[in-house]
């Protein structure tokens, strides 16, 4: 069906004056703007800056290619402080400066007072995860309005800093629409954090250090769930001091570009009407307990990758990666990835390296061959990855019969998979693209039901319609499709 919705696109610019800085270096700028279309979270910003006549002279040096970045302080039309780190022009012409900005940030990162309390508002790309506080009323086919006005609770989740809640909320800009004044609601993906006195910080960067490293498990989980990425773009932080002498005010924010995320819609792994409101959170600390934490966080981006993939080959290598990764990960935690101990391997190398040399000895084999066989000596350690895959799907249970024929030996269909991906990867011979696109769905499918049971994940909450895409596979692999 082809989207028939008007687009509408509101440009957002900030101007103001300042400096152009390098190293200890800096000239000022008369004037500058920052142009994007506001809401277009995926492209760079643009920086344009006029330096006055007198500076050109310099101006040109200045800003010739050199070792240390380019970076812009100034202030804005409302006395705003504003930054920009790192500056990638694209063109400079007789005191004219263009470039492409990826981050900056506007405020004072110092708090000019001892904050008693803090709020953080961070807005996210888009995820079906993420409910309205309010539901809004609707305009039933009777022509009655219906709905609307009920609240519901925001789903929330701990952090060191404090409670996190996560929502869609809306912002509003106003329009002409067929000349007549309207209001435009945007739905906007939003973290909410607020910090007690106790937890309140003076210097912002500090406090955003620990911000990004805070929520990235979060978002990391919410991204897998959503199936595709959910990355901040925008952060505002509110400071607050409530005392004798009155109340203090203080804001900063952060801007930055995300990327194009993945364009192709797809269902998410739950609905997020039925975990219960601290389900999402119970995940998130399963996620952040894991002891393989860092090879599930690896396996959730390759997921993301292969269920976005326009190419068979990139779904089938992603797939496969994905589940190769919570296999070990697994596998080094659980000490299940292994067939002997370090001690009995050893032992059991000495008494190889000499049968070995016996047998070249007898049939003549020259030292490079000799060598080589030595070398793949190691592997001999490690457990077949078809059975440490078995093995963890028994061992959490995780369901697979839907995603094979009836009557099929689990065994045999994943080592059948995995010899064609090998194939594939180890001599560019691809069997089918039908067959490759059936294992990759399997693959990606067991990868991903055997990590959302290890994050504390139930079945029960899963989206009816996820899995919808595996009715065919049986179909698919047998030509009729």
């Amino acid at each position: 069906m082809v989207d028939t919705s008007p687009v509408v696109e509101v440009e957002q610019i900030i101007q103001g004056v300042g400096n152009l800085i390098r190293g200890e270096d800096s000239i000022p700028v008369a004037s500058f703007s920052l142009k994007r279309m506001k809401y277009d979270r995926a492209t760079e910003w643009k920086f344009t800056a006029h330096v006055g006549g007198e500076h050109w002279e310099k101006w040109a040096l200045f800003t010739a290619a050199g070792i240390s970045p380019l970076r812009f302080e100034g202030r804005v039309d409302d006395e705003n402080e504003i930054t920009i780190s790192h500056l990638d022009w694209n063109l400079r012409i007789r005191g004219r400066l263009e470039a492409e900005v990826r981050e900056w940030s506007m405020g004072r990162k110092i708090v000019p007072f001892n904050p008693t309390s803090q709020s953080v508002h961070l807005q996210l790309s888009g995820t079906p995860l993420a409910l309205a506080e309010i539901e809004y009323p609707i305009l039933d086919w009777s022509g009655e309005i219906r709905g609307g006005g009920t609240k519901r609770l925001p789903i929330l989740f701990d952090s060191v800093l404090g409670e996190v809640s996560f929502s869609r909320r809306y912002v509003y800009e106003h329009a002409l629409v067929g000349g007549a004044k309207s209001t435009l609601q945007i739905p906007v993906t939003s973290f909410v954090l607020k910090l007690t006195s106790q937890s309140c910080f003076s210097d912002l960067d500090v406090l955003m250090e620990k911000l990004d490293s805070e929520i990235e498990d979060a978002l990391r989980v919410i991204s897998f769930l959503s199936r595709r990425h959910v990355r901040w773009f925008w952060t505002k932080v509110i400071s607050v001091s409530d005392s004798q002498e009155g109340r203090n005010f203080d804001e900063a924010e952060w801007n930055r570009s995300i990327g194009r995320t993945e364009g192709r819609e797809v269902r998410p792994l739950i609905n997020p009407l039925r975990p219960p409101p601290d389900g999402l959170g119970k995940m998130i600390a399963r996620f952040r307990d894991l002891p393989f934490k860092t090879a599930a966080s690896s396996a959730i981006v390759y997921l993301i990758a292969s269920q976005h993939s326009e190419h068979v080959e990139s779904h089938l290598v992603n797939a496969f990666t994905a589940l190769e990764s919570l296999v070990s990960g697994w596998g080094e935690a659980h000490g299940t990835n292994h067939t002997l101990s370090s001690a009995h391997f050893k032992q059991l190398c000495k008494t190889l390296k000499v049968d070995v040399s016996a047998f070249a000895t007898q049939s003549g084999l020259g030292p490079n061959t000799v060598r080589e066989m030595l070398d793949k000596l190691p592997e001999l350690r490690r457990r077949p990855i078809v059975d440490q895959v078995i093995d963890l799907l028994h061992e959490l249970d995780v369901p697979w019969q839907d995603l094979w024929p009836e009557g099929a030996d689990l065994r045999m269909g994943i080592k059948e998979a995995f010899g064609r991906r090998n194939r594939f990867v180890h001599a560019g011979q691809l069997s089918s693209v039908a067959q490759a696109h059936v294992d990759a769905t399997r693959i990606h499918a067991i990868a991903e039901r055997i990590l959302f049971l290890l994050i504390g994940g139930e079945l029960g909450w899963q989206d009816f319609r996820a899995y919808e895409h595996i009715q065919e596979l049986e179909l698919i692999e047998s030509g009729q499709v």
